[in-house]
């Protein structure tokens, strides 16, 4: 709403707990032009220790005991004019049915429900009444000249259907261009409200404005503009993708447009490849071999609907992933999440909900047993490299809750930063309590839907990525691995049980690795040799600092039967010593495919 006005007053604060059930938000100053509201991360009780200034307003109380670091969504800093509260909670209002002909309700209407937040209420227009309870009673005409002046009530109806397929394979899903007027209605009155600034319904008019200049560049530049904010169609409507692209740039249509523009080529490769829908053959490597390695996959959804993905990140072994895949192919993956599985789970939650309307997911991560050497120069190439996909799909992060964070981390989660929108930034929080840890994820998830290893009842996330990430019609097949790291080109190393073999299975063996040394493979199976291999490059002497980082797979053996236990032997050749600009590596994946007997149905 407007600055405040000397003809109406709001009505006190109360000091009374906030509505919200699962919450309280914290602290609300006064500026010169109007009240300016801020949120931080929601706790089930509201802190009963948290300091008061001279004014009795609220302080954030920031945890520190126990080297506990929680860093809120918004925490001691003030919130800028143009930017919003992160509010992340379970909690979700009923939605608010609504017409697409009645275009004022895109805006911020009387029933808008940030005055049921104990810090937020609203301040009045010019001309306004304001109740005892501090509702607005009523509203003073528009000025001359405004949007909602303007706007048009004819009854022509707007397409629903926004996409067809264009037959082409691989091709995007062509979207109509849909009359100025009915998108409007669509910004203005939604067909399902969420109660949070920022979102259709809930817009003032000069973001209206900027959502209306955005829509209209995109429909006459076409082509990479269109597929991108129409990425999710399909399953996010319209309005809303519209508001998600300008909520990431505060409402600043030519901002996005300039981002989208120096980014297009990414986008172009990655579609010339179809999102790396055959994901398993960009990468070159099975899916649950690359999970092993970076476990990271979605695992049911959250209390307020949005999906939930979880991260081992203490599981990461970036010599092993980088053994199988190369740097510039690990992103890969991450475009196939976002424009595929993403998609899916958005799907799965509209079935629970079908008034769920938030393209957004809810991303846990476990820092347990992690180390900062894990953070090579490579693996933070690989992030920054996931950061700019996600720059595709703004605004689709709820919230992100980091467990057991090591005391080492306070220092590189400001490096990490320096690679995240400032926005997404402020949507983490950080614990290393494990109790007060899990203990704010059950108030996000149902103990049910979360996994065993993070302290939910449900299937592990190993589990999970097993059942899940394997290719259909391959139930009976089963990948496991070792990392393997020689030391210098003539080192020996054993794995002594590689797997062990049932009656009725046979198996495969292969060595993945970019090491520029070679290195000797013998199999064994209840120690009899099965197979014998060398693993090396064709001429290494030809490779540099710009090819070097090549991962190469190579076959040992198959058609191993079980039952029996399968060990290797690994023994460098020495047949290549890098120069010292090169990086000799040594790192070898072994990895084992198990083929069980197969189902009938």
């Amino acid at each position: 709403m407007g600055g405040c006005s000397s003809k109406a007053q709001a009505p006190p604060k109360e000091a009374s707990k906030s509505p919200m059930s699962e919450g309280s938000l914290v602290k609300s100053k006064q500026k010169d032009d109007g009240f300016h509201r801020k949120s931080a991360a929601l706790h089930s009780q509201p802190p009963s220790d948290a300091a008061s200034d001279k004014d009795g307003n609220q302080h954030v109380q920031v945890e520190t005991g126990d080297m506990d670091l929680v860093f809120f969504d918004a925490v001691e800093d003030q919130l800028a004019d143009d930017e919003y509260p992160i509010i992340t909670t379970s909690y979700v209002p009923k939605p608010r049915k609504v017409s697409f002909q009645q275009p004022e309700t895109m805006l911020r209407g009387e029933d808008w429900q940030e005055a049921k937040f104990q810090d937020a209420v609203a301040d009045p227009v010019d001309g306004a009444e304001i109740g005892a309870d501090g509702k607005l009673l009523h509203r003073p005409p528009p000025p001359p000249g405004s949007p909602l002046r303007e706007r048009s009530h004819s009854g022509e109806a707007s397409p629903r259907s926004l996409t067809r397929k264009s037959g082409k394979p691989g091709s995007f899903r062509g979207v109509f261009r849909r009359p100025s007027m009915a998108a409007r209605r669509d910004l203005e009155k939604p067909r399902i409200t969420v109660h949070e600034r920022g979102y259709p319904g809930q817009l003032d008019e000069e973001e209206l404005a900027e959502c209306q200049k955005f829509y209209r560049e995109i429909h006459e530049r076409k082509g990479n503009y269109l597929e991108i904010v129409y990425a999710l169609s399909g399953v996010e409507e319209e309005p809303y993708a519209i508001c998600r692209y300008m909520r990431a740039t505060k409402f600043d249509a030519y901002a996005m447009l300039e981002r989208i523009k120096d980014s297009e080529h990414m986008w172009e490769e990655a579609k010339s490849r179809e999102f790396y829908k055959d994901i398993e053959g960009s990468l070159g490597t099975p899916l649950v071999l690359f999970l092993q390695y970076y476990p990271y996959f979605y695992q049911g959804n959250a209390k307020n609907g949005c999906p939930v993905n979880y991260f081992t990140a203490g599981g990461l072994e970036s010599q092993a992933l980088l053994s199988m895949v190369n740097v510039e192919t690990t992103p890969y993956y991450f475009w196939n999440v976002f424009y595929y599985k993403f998609k899916e789970k958005m799907i799965l939650a509209k079935e629970r909900n079908p008034d769920f309307v938030r393209c957004e997911s809810i991303n846990v991560m476990d820092l347990k047993g992690m180390s900062s050497s894990q953070l090579t120069s490579e693996a933070l190439d690989c992030m920054k490299a996931v950061g700019k996909i996600a720059d595709f799909f703004p605004e689709t992060l709820h919230c992100m809750v980091i467990l057991n964070a090591p005391t080492w981390f306070a220092f590189s989660w400001k490096l990490i930063k320096t690679f995240m929108d400032p926005r997404t930034a402020r949507k983490i929080t950080v614990y290393s309590n494990e109790a007060k840890g899990n203990a704010r994820l059950l108030e996000l998830v149902d103990k049910s839907e979360i996994p065993r290893n993070f302290g939910g009842d449900g299937p592990s996330l190993e589990e999970n990525i097993r059942k899940h990430a394997r290719n259909k019609g391959e139930e009976h097949i089963e990948h496991y691995s070792k990392f393997v790291s020689l030391r210098s080109k003539t080192d020996h190393k054993k794995i002594e049980k590689l797997q062990t073999l049932k009656s009725g299975e046979s198996a495969i063996v292969r060595v993945y690795t970019r090491s520029l040394f070679g290195a000797t493979f013998t199999v064994s199976c209840n120690g009899k040799i099965v197979g014998k291999k060398a693993v090396k490059r064709d001429r290494p002497q030809q490779f540099s600092e710009s090819n070097v980082n090549k991962a190469f797979c190579t076959e040992i053996v198959r058609d191993i039967a079980g039952p029996g236990s399968v060990a290797v032997d690994v023994k460098g050749l020495g047949d290549f010593d890098p120069p010292r600009r090169l990086p000799a590596s040594g790192n070898f994946v072994v990895a084992i495919e198990v083929i069980g007997q197969k189902k009938d149905g």
